[in-house]
């Protein structure tokens, strides 16, 4: 029989793919996502009703596995000390293939495009960075855009409506996959603004960072260690060190035409080293270890 490598694609398919190796034999190939346990933890009910399915599951099949990748270095590290792993899980970060997208200056006239895309929900920084916008001193707009729940997007709308901000700010719907760097060039600054309160938001290292940086923008993130670091070696933006509304404002208040434009193009420069086209030979080589 042809070798077969079954690739539990996070946490829920792991005894799927358990049962798949007995019947069948092969190896497993554990894809986790996300630091699974810590994953949710802003949310009540899950922390009650899924937390404690998501650890026994993963307390029982994670030690037979024959591999395991993570998409930063922080969370390949947390799950080996939890789980008490022989060696760390191998970091396959979760970047966009390849597109060359043009450089779009700016001037200190023009009105600066602010963006979060991704999906709208809570553990965000959406609530502060809305809060923050009274506080903004020249021509911006802000942009949210991505998919959420219908209460939660009616309470930004409330909240947009409280802070009588003279900030043009829009809530937009979800773009399809294949169209959200395109839609992003339309903007000049990314953000992405994670509280560090669980374990998960501290190693946290998502997509939209990388996206960002491929359409050509300057980037603003929170002060974690893996998407500090990122921003920071490759010069591609701004890390905030607090989530409070006056240090998100004071930050973008003291951002120069100049300085945008220097960090727009260095995202682009980035983007021809940080993409799956260079990331993906860590996964194909942990699939040809098996």
């Amino acid at each position: 029989m042809t070798d077969l490598i079954w690739v539990a694609n996070d946490w829920d398919m792991l005894p799927i793919a358990y049962l798949l190796q007995k019947e069948f034999g092969g190896k497993i190939l554990y894809d986790s996502h996300e630091f699974a346990v810590d994953q949710f933890s802003h949310n009540l009910q899950w922390k009650i009703w899924i937390r404690p399915l998501t650890r026994a599951i993963e307390r029982k099949y994670i030690s037979q596995v024959d591999a395991i990748i993570s998409v930063s270095p922080g969370i390949c590290t947390a799950l080996k000390n939890r789980y008490k792993l022989p060696k760390t899980p191998v970091c396959v970060r979760n970047i966009p293939a390849y597109k060359a997208c043009e450089f779009r200056p700016i001037s200190e006239n023009s009105k600066i495009r602010i963006l979060y895309q991704g999906v709208v929900a809570k553990g965000r920084g959406l609530e502060a960075l809305i809060e923050s916008t009274p506080l903004w001193k020249r021509d911006f707009k802000l942009v949210i855009r991505g998919p959420g729940q219908p209460d939660y997007i009616n309470a930004l709308d409330q909240l947009i409506v409280q802070t009588a901000s003279k900030i043009e700010i829009e809530i937009a719907p979800p773009v399809p996959f294949s169209e959200l760097i395109e839609t992003a060039q339309k903007s000049d600054i990314g953000l992405m603004l994670l509280n560090n309160r669980s374990v998960h938001n501290k190693y946290a290292l998502p997509n939209k960072l990388f996206e960002y940086m491929m359409a050509g923008l300057a980037v603003i993130v929170s002060d974690v260690p893996d998407m500090a670091e990122i921003v920071t070696n490759y010069n591609t933006g701004k890390v905030i060190k607090s989530l409070d509304p006056h240090v998100i404002a004071t930050q973008i208040n003291s951002l120069t035409a100049d300085q945008i434009n220097h960090m727009k193009k260095a995202s682009l420069k980035t983007s021809k080293s940080l993409n799956w086209e260079k990331e993906e030979h860590k996964f194909l080589t942990t699939i040809g270890s098996l």
